[in-house]
């Protein structure tokens, strides 16, 4: 996680490899429909003149979107942060986990979380790493690491 702006693009700038950046691209593109265009294929080809573009188009999405209300968000996180760190502690970590979403349960040792699709991931012991976000998502977000997790259907 970042702690700032600065720090954020410098962890989107070192991005390795970058096909994790250019595929983050081309997955905020298929939310409109639209096919990617060539700049969002230029980094993936290491052209600097790509990377600058995109280090200062998320310098002004930030300063628009995000600087205004930078204030409130982290009052709001920093007050979630609160509130879990209290349910783990009273009520332990079944109970937190559940309490990530709106329809999350326990189903024996299994974590069943309410999505839009049907998908089944089995950890195979790993566990996962869970990060912050003050986003709000209809559907949880599981993300897959190479190796460490399979998508069974």
């Amino acid at each position: 996680m970042s702690r700032g702006l600065e720090d954020g693009l410098d962890l989107v700038m070192s991005a390795s490899p970058s096909s994790f950046v250019c595929s983050e691209l081309e997955r905020a593109c298929t939310i409109t429909g639209l096919p990617p265009t060539l700049w969002m294929r230029q980094p993936a080809k290491q052209e600097h003149a790509a990377w600058r573009v995109l280090r200062d188009a998320l310098g002004a999405a930030h300063a628009c979107l995000v600087e205004p209300a930078w204030a409130r968000i982290r009052s709001g996180f920093d007050a979630e942060h609160a509130w879990r760190t209290r349910m783990l502690a009273d009520l332990g970590v079944q109970v937190t986990l559940a309490g990530l979403t709106p329809r999350g349960r326990w189903s024996g040792t299994t974590l069943e979380l309410d999505a839009a699709d049907t998908r089944e991931f089995i950890l195979k012991g790993w566990g996962r790493n869970t990060s912050e976000t003050c986003h709000v998502l209809v559907s949880p977000l599981v993300e897959a690491s190479a190796g460490r997790l399979d998508r069974d259907r």
